[in-house]
């Protein structure tokens, strides 16, 4: 084969390396580039061919017919006993993957190149994070509350409401009271009862309706809170206090006060602020205004003395907080089971 293309491929002429291609790869070989869409078989070697084969893989006893050849990418060439009448085996069977060198790793500079700052442990380079520009900072507002109701405490609200709105067996008209704070709660919550001109000192169209009562802001501000807004909340019907509605609507008391508790706290976060809210309703024996009403303000507040110690066991007045809407049936069942005490 050295000699000019006789030896052991003399019967089948051998395709040179500079001739032979992988398919659509493109390889380099001893002599230069190949790009041959098929694999063919072609011309016997030339004495160039043959010194360049040998300067590159050593003696021809390396070069025998049964030994693949290997050219610079580090795909193997076919042997010769691999072609068969000018075709190679590997049209039929796939070429095999080049041996790819392993990936890269950074290295640090040479010593004398190292900047003087970065010590000896230090990477050859910062971290990206490092150039990057600081986001601009936000301000993340707490999410609001929900305010859905639960199936119970509607079923609570519509009871509220058929027993307290006219003709109602816990509707009652007023019979006009001497009070001007009562007169001006009768006028606020739309009473058919109600006599005369409208007494309030902000009018009479401040209130806020709701299914079963009406939501107004108090005169007296709440002490001790950032939002100093207190509400009032109030039945539509004439209960002068929690005493008088549990005698003549015992079957309307957990329904009314779940649903002015549950209207204080919607109003108080819709109007005044969002959060847990504190909840007082005066006892029986100390009314200031004869009119059932729930004052609604900030937990850790005041208004009219409220709340006392213990906020809930005193005879004074009931306080409690709330935070979800949800907690309204129970606190209602808790005021009903202290009245019931006194």
């Amino acid at each position: 084969w050295l000699a000019g293309g006789r030896g052991p491929w003399a019967a089948a002429p051998a395709p040179s390396p500079s001739t032979v291609a992988m398919g659509p790869r493109v390889g380099r070989t001893p002599s230069g580039l190949v790009a041959e869409p098929q694999l063919h078989a072609a011309a016997a070697p030339s004495d160039a061919d043959a010194a360049a084969a040998f300067r590159m893989f050593g003696a021809p006893a390396q070069l025998r017919e049964d030994r693949p050849l290997f050219n610079l990418t580090g795909v193997a060439w076919p042997s010769a006993q691999s072609f068969v009448g000018g075709r190679s085996s590997s049209d039929a069977a796939p070429t095999p993957s080049p041996r790819l060198p392993p990936p890269l790793t950074p290295s640090s500079p040479p010593q004398g190149q190292r900047a003087a700052t970065v010590s000896s442990t230090s990477p050859p380079w910062p971290p990206r994070t490092q150039f990057r520009k600081p986001p601009p900072p936000t301000t993340t507002l707490p999410p609001p509350l929900a305010l859905e109701t639960s199936a119970q405490l509607q079923a609570a609200v519509d009871t509220a409401v058929g027993l307290t709105h006219e003709g109602g067996q816990c509707y009652f008209r007023s019979q006009g009271s001497s009070s001007p704070p009562a007169r001006c709660f009768c006028h606020l919550a739309g009473n058919l009862g109600c006599q005369g001109a409208c007494p309030c000192l902000n009018g009479c169209n401040v209130a806020w309706p709701n299914p079963a009562s009406v939501t107004f802001a108090n005169v007296k501000q709440a002490g001790g809170c950032s939002a100093t807004t207190a509400l009032l909340t109030i039945p539509r019907s004439e209960i002068y206090h929690l005493g008088v509605l549990q005698s003549k609507c015992p079957q309307g008391m957990l329904p009314l006060l779940t649903s002015l508790l549950l209207d204080g706290f919607r109003t108080y976060q819709e109007r005044v602020a969002r959060g847990p809210v504190q909840q007082c309703v005066h006892s029986p024996q100390h009314v200031t205004v004869p009119w059932l009403h729930l004052h609604t303000f900030c937990p850790g507040g005041w208004v009219d003395g409220m709340p006392l110690s213990p906020p809930q066991a005193n005879s004074v007045a009931y306080c409690d907080t709330m935070t979800q809407p949800e907690e309204a049936l129970e606190m209602a069942k808790r005021i009903a089971e202290w009245v019931a005490r006194m």
